[in-house]
């Protein structure tokens, strides 16, 4: 046996790591149109498909019939059980008024979801490696203007948006929708006390990663709240106060920590909207929404 001091320790988070993300490569081989599912007055639907890390990754596009190049939003969905869940569901709600307003939206299925195939994905970082593929692929689209990029996540697609928030050079704007926390931890515990069909899941993690108690240093460094001054982009915040999902003052101090540091942060609170907001909610979000894009 070699001495103790040669021997390797074992580091569950190595990869996983902002630093890790940060200086690995993104990008694929392009996005691909496969089907045109259905056509509107002002925009076509398709569904697409593309690659993430070799994994294929399904999804749906849609593309403003208008003649030219067009801004891209990049909508992701919040958290459905695999098993149910079916391409558009979650997104399609913003998906269409954005494509109404111009904009090229592609909302993808992550791994693990409809047609994609199985992949890791411990912290969700899988997809959002997933996301940051998407983004370093818009170019393969004629008709994208990818230097004009903005990101929405709903919920868990929150969570995952808050990595192309940190990471991404290329997004220019980015909104969270009653989102999950930036805290990796908490997320953890939520989920453990809140999602009976989840638990097997974060007991799992916890085997795999040690508890946030056990390794602190290790669940910070796959927290986006621990990388707050590398935002660049404007950000801006939904949530019902009413939400019994996701505790809304995440949101609350998601916004006074990016404002903290600097960020161009805005924070829209409706007394009451529940986890999804719907009617003159979800028209004044939307409203709001278009015009940050713009």
């Amino acid at each position: 046996m070699p001495p103790a001091h040669n021997m390797m320790i074992y580091d569950p988070f190595d990869g996983w790591r902002f630093h890790d993300l940060a200086s690995r490569s993104y990008g694929g081989p392009g996005i691909q149109l496969i089907e045109l599912e259905r056509e509107r007055d002002l925009y076509d639907q398709y569904s697409m498909q593309y690659r993430s890390d070799g994994l294929l990754i399904t999804g749906r596009a849609y593309l403003p019939r208008e003649a030219g190049t067009h801004p891209v939003v990049i909508v992701n969905h919040g958290y459905l059980s695999p098993e149910v869940y079916e391409t558009g569901m979650d997104t399609w709600r913003l998906a269409i008024p954005l494509a109404e307003a111009g904009y090229i939206v592609l909302t993808p299925d992550f791994r693990n979801y409809a047609g994609s195939d199985q992949g890791p994905n411990p912290f969700r970082l899988g997809y959002a490696i997933d996301v940051m593929n998407l983004i370093e692929q818009l170019d393969s689209l004629p008709q994208a203007s990818s230097n004009q990029v903005g990101v929405i996540g709903h919920s868990m697609g929150g969570e995952v948006s808050m990595w192309p928030m940190i990471l991404s050079d290329e997004v220019d704007a980015v909104v969270l929708y009653a989102s999950m926390s930036a805290n990796a931890a908490q997320n953890w515990a939520h989920r453990m006390e809140q999602y009976p069909i989840q638990r097997d899941a974060m007991r799992a993690l916890v085997i795999a990663y040690g508890t946030p108690d056990e390794n602190p240093e290790g669940w910070a460094s796959v927290s986006p709240d621990s990388y707050l001054e590398e935002v660049s982009m404007p950000v801006m915040l939904h949530h019902g106060l009413l939400d019994n999902i996701v505790p809304s003052i995440w949101s609350r101090q998601l916004h006074e920590s990016l404002a903290g540091v600097g960020v161009d942060s805005t924070l829209w609170e409706y007394p009451g909207g529940s986890h999804s907001l719907y009617g003159r909610d979800l028209d004044l979000m939307i409203e709001r929404t278009l015009a940050f894009f713009a």
